[in-house]
């Protein structure tokens, strides 16, 4: 969890917002992470088994609640120590624009941008998600379209 705990909350960042619902997310990614792992039989990276049981866990919990409205996202404080204050919170609100478009996805997209995102290459999506390099193209090809479609729409 140390070397891949960032990434992983990351993920579930991609599902919820900051607050509770992400830390209950994260959480059962851990859980996830610690009763998958004796599974793990090593025919792909454990990197890709982490993400794998991520997308998991994350899918299987927003089966369970309702989506978020956008009026009650709170962004974290992402910007450097040495930008301006407003630099600072244009890049919070950006952040926060990007995230929302992000969770408006359809899952399988959310899935391949974030993880894409991650910097994982197209095979290594396609093994966590159970399809094809090809389909992970066109996934992440029409998440980028949307959130960028959807970010030209928010400054009209």
């Amino acid at each position: 969890m140390r070397e891949h705990g960032a990434a992983l909350s990351r993920v579930a960042r991609a599902y919820a917002s900051a607050g509770a619902m992400r830390e209950d997310l994260e959480q059962e990614i851990s859980l996830g992470v610690w009763e998958a792992l004796p599974s793990w039989k090593q025919t792909s990276s454990l990197r890709t088994f982490l993400f794998r049981v991520a997308h998991n866990r994350c899918i299987d919990a927003m089966r369970k609640v309702r989506p978020e409205t956008p009026a009650t996202e709170h962004v974290e404080q992402q910007a450097t120590c040495t930008a301006s204050p407003a630099s600072q919170a244009e890049s919070r609100q950006l952040l926060g624009k990007v995230e929302v478009c992000v969770r408006g996805l359809p899952v399988a997209q959310r899935q391949a941008f974030t993880l894409s995102l991650e910097g994982l290459s197209y095979e290594e999506i396609a093994d966590v998600l159970g399809v094809k390099a090809n389909h992970v193209g066109v996934l992440v090809f029409r998440a980028r379209a949307a959130v960028r479609e959807s970010l030209e729409e928010e400054r009209r």
